[in-house]
Formats: structure tokens, sequence, C-alpha cells
């Protein structure tokens, strides 16, 4: 593990302290508009002003135990931000999240939409006491909600520290090529910022790395491609539906984008093709690659080293500061090479979930240790290989299945444009791998049922016996997917319960 050098000081602090990156360097930018830019210095002052109009409102209570909640809704726009820091320096935990979780999840919340976030300026500004000690290292910062792609969605609990430990960490991973061609170095924010990824990438990277970051929505193509081609963009987070659409766009295939130096993609898999894609129209030496990480890791816990080519499949190496190991079923850590679940350990790792129980804390958290869920292996030169999710496993005749494996067989039909796998439960507790097909535009079906057979067929002759797709092939329109590209399997299982009802009915 490499050691991780972070700051002692509290997070509004840190990121607004005079420091070497300029006062007067535009911090967010409206890529659509150009009509508001605020600068480092205008971010401070913002930031002081608006505590105090949180204080003053009395939305946030500093001495409130639990904290003050205070629920930020809005689309991604440079105001958002400066609130966002202003209700952390005012005492408050900052609630990002999708109005639709919100509503559901905020009887102790106040909410402030973006219509609101103006009229909190006050005259006065907040000084916030920039005392650092465990109890502020360890203060909730942001309560973000997981994509609950396994359920519904879990509060998960950001500290102060998690969040300086996760800016410092990607100041160490891009110190090489950070200010290598220009000393305002440009980065775009597509990301929701509801999520994870987002909040780090829009809000507090562009203050902790001296970024300037052009803010487009997230389904606006034509203005990303515009402005990854007219403002020198350096740096870019994904994820793969972004680049998806991207690619796909009909000017993609003459743009020209030199500037770009580093494309980060993760939240979901993203195709080798469309790595490539992207690759092909960046700076001589760098690259598009897959990073891996959770909303319960702050963001990111692995990424690619910039300007080194590691395997396409890999999600890169661990960040400085974080340890990684891969046990099995018994939580014995297994050899290098060999499957298990991912465990990990490090200073981004939150310190918990909102509202959750004891019991419900000892299921993630051994030690010093998070239990991520996820399925993977490490090879002899720490690049971690994510495989799969323990919860979509299908276990069949006492073996366990990765989805991921069958997938990546399945698309490599020449029909068949996206797919995803699952387990279609029996009766005795068997589960049958059984695959959901999106099949190419140009694919002419004249026999559905005999080309369904084929790709099983296909199938069969590239994985092992117990991986075959004794479930079936069933074509459907689209695969159920979140706003992140990650596949919606408990829809697709309740789909493949629905198959099996009916074929047993109709046996009746």
């Amino acid at each position: 593990m490499t050691p991780l050098y972070m700051p002692e000081g509290n997070l509004p602090s840190v990121l607004l302290a005079e420091n070497e990156v300029s006062e007067d360097q535009p911090m967010w930018i409206d890529a659509e508009t150009d009509s508001q830019t605020v600068t480092k210095s205008m971010a401070r002052d913002l930031v002081r002003r608006l505590a105090h109009g949180y204080l003053s409102a009395g939305l946030v209570k500093p001495t409130a135990q639990p904290p003050s909640v205070v629920v930020l809704y809005s689309e991604n726009q440079p105001i958002h931000f400066p609130n966002v820091l202003a209700v952390i320096a005012a005492g408050g935990t900052v609630a990002t999240c999708p109005f639709e979780i919100l509503v559901q999840d905020s009887a102790t919340m106040d909410v402030v939409g973006h219509d609101s976030k103006t009229s909190l300026l006050s005259h006065h500004r907040h000084h916030w006491d920039e005392s650092w000690n465990e109890e502020v290292a360890n203060r909730a910062s942001l309560i973000v909600f997981s994509s609950g792609t396994t359920g519904f969605p879990k509060g998960v609990t950001i500290s102060q520290r998690n969040i300086i430990a996760m800016v410092y960490q990607m100041r160490s991973r891009w110190s090489s090529i950070l200010h290598a061609r220009t000393r305002w170095p440009r980065a775009v924010g597509t990301l929701d910022s509801a999520h994870v990824a987002g909040m780090v990438g829009n809000c507090f990277l562009p203050l902790g790395l001296g970024l300037t970051n052009y803010l487009v929505p997230r389904e606006n193509t034509d203005l990303l491609l515009r402005t990854l081609e007219t403002r020198q963009i350096n740096f870019m987070t994904a994820v793969p539906p972004i680049l998806q659409r991207l690619t796909a766009h009909p000017g993609w295939s003459a743009a020209d984008i030199p500037s770009l130096q580093h494309v980060v993609v993760g939240a979901a898999r993203c195709p080798p093709d469309v790595q490539q894609a992207v690759t092909d129209r960046m700076a001589e030496g760098a690259f598009c690659q897959q990073a891996w990480g959770m909303t319960e890791l702050t963001c990111l816990a692995t990424m690619p080293v910039p300007g080194a080519l590691g395997p396409w499949e890999s999600v890169g190496t661990a960040l400085d500061g974080n340890r990684i190991k891969i046990c099995g079923e018994d939580g014995a850590e297994v050899p290098v090479g060999q499957q298990g679940e991912v465990y990990i350990s490090g200073p981004t790792k939150t310190i918990g979930y909102y509202g959750q129980t004891e019991e419900q804390r000892r299921q993630v958290f051994v030690d010093e240790w998070m239990r991520t869920g996820d399925l993977g292996h490490v090879d002899s030169r720490g690049y971690l290989f994510i495989t799969g999710r323990n919860k979509d496993l299908i276990k069949y005749n006492g073996t366990q299945v990765s989805p991921l494996e069958i997938e990546g067989v399945v698309k490599g039909h020449n029909a068949v444009e996206d797919a995803a796998v699952v387990g279609q439960e029996l009766e005795d507790g068997n589960e049958l791998p059984t695959a959901f097909v999106v099949l190419k535009d140009d694919v002419n079906v004249e026999d559905p049922a005999r080309l369904m057979e084929e790709i099983g067929a296909f199938t069969a002759k590239h994985v092992s016996p117990y991986k075959r797709l004794r479930g079936g092939v069933h074509r459907i329109p689209s695969i159920p997917r979140n706003a992140m590209g990650k596949v919606l399997y408990r829809e697709l299982r309740a789909m493949a319960q629905a198959l099996r009802q009916k074929a047993v009915q109709s046996k009746l």
C-alpha cells in the first residue's frame, strides 16, 4: 500500500484555502450559456454568505443532535456547489438524492430546491470554526443514497475525512498530468450530483485539484461533444451510457479532441469497443479506461495510472491509502489470481448508513475492512478485475455462476446488441441461467424462436456445461438499467420467474 498524504483541517478550510490554485480561476462554468461562472474567490465568499443564510433561516442548527440534515435538490448549476459547502461549513449535513427517494425518507430533513438557493444569500458572512479533531474528521458531511440495484437505496453517510482523502487520492493519481498542458486544467461535469461520483467530481475535485469544471446536462450529447472540442477539455469522468451516446453521435467520427488526457469511466462495465473509440480521439498516449468504486467508498477506490495502459478488463490499481484483499466464503484471504469477494480498507470508507442498526453494520464491516459485495480477483501486478456481484450470482447444482462471464459470451453473437443473464429459480432451489437479449437493428428475424435457440447453442460452445442457458434465451426491447448504466437484475429475475410460472401453468 502506498501511504496517502492528506492535510489536517476541516473540509471547507482545506478546499477554500489560499494556495496554489489561483483566486481568479473559474471553478464552475455553465457550459450551455457561459452566463454563470464561479471563481475560487467567489466560491469562498458565496460559501460564507450562504452559510450565514442557512444559520439565520434555522435550516442548520449547529448544536443539534443528530446534526441538521438539509436536502439540496438541483440540476448541475454553478450555484449548487457553494450551497453544498455552505451547509457543511455551517455545521450541517447535506443529503443529495433523487427526488423520488427523498420524499420517502425526509421526516427529519429540510428540502432546499434550486429556486431557494440564491435567496439564502446573506449580506453577513459566517466564519466557521477551523479546528480539527477526531469529532470534526468523522462528522457526517454527506448522505448520498446508493443506486439501489438490488433493493431500495440506502443512505450512505460520508465524513469530512472521507471527502478530503478522496480529493488527495485523486491529486496523487493525477499528479503527473494535472498541470502538464495548462496552468488551469479543464474538466467536463456530466454526472448527476445526486450520486456520489457527480458530487465528488463536480463539487470537491475542482476546488481540491484546481480544475475548471464545465457543467453539461447529462442528456445533452450535442453540447457535450461541442464542449469537449471547443473548451480544450483535459479530464472527464463518465458512466457507460454517456460514452455510448457520445460515440454514437453523428459528429463523433470527425471529432478531434487532442487536449483530452484522461477519461475515467465507472459505475458499470463499459464495453471495450466504446473505451477504444474514445481513446482514438484523445491525446497521444492517453487512454479511456475503467475505474471501480462505490458510494460507500466516497466514489473511486481503484483507477488506471495515467499513461500506463493496463489490461482493458481491469479497473486499475488501488488508490493511495487503500488496501484490497480477496476473500472466500469463509472470510479467509485467497491466493493471488483466485476469485472471491473484494474487501477494502482505507480512508474513504464510509462511516456507516443513515439510520442503520448495529446488526446491519456488522454485516458490512469486519474490523477495519468493508465487504463490498463485489466479486473479483487481483493479479500479480496489483490490477483488480471485477467479475460480478455476490447477490447476482446464479446457484446451479451447488456451483456459483457469475452472470458477467456468460453475458460476455452472449454479446459475442453477431445478432446480439445487448444482453443480461439471471437465474430462474426452480422449486428445489436450483437456478437456471437465463438470458435476455436485445438484437441489433439490422438483424432480419424471420424465425425468432430459432434465433434464440441459435444464441443458446452458440453460448454453450463457449462455456462450461453448468453455465449453459438452461432457462432459455428471451428477446426483449431493452435491458433495464438505472441512470448510471447498471443492470437492474431484480427486474429481470422477476421476468424470468414470470416465464417460469407461465411454462408450469401451460403444462397443467
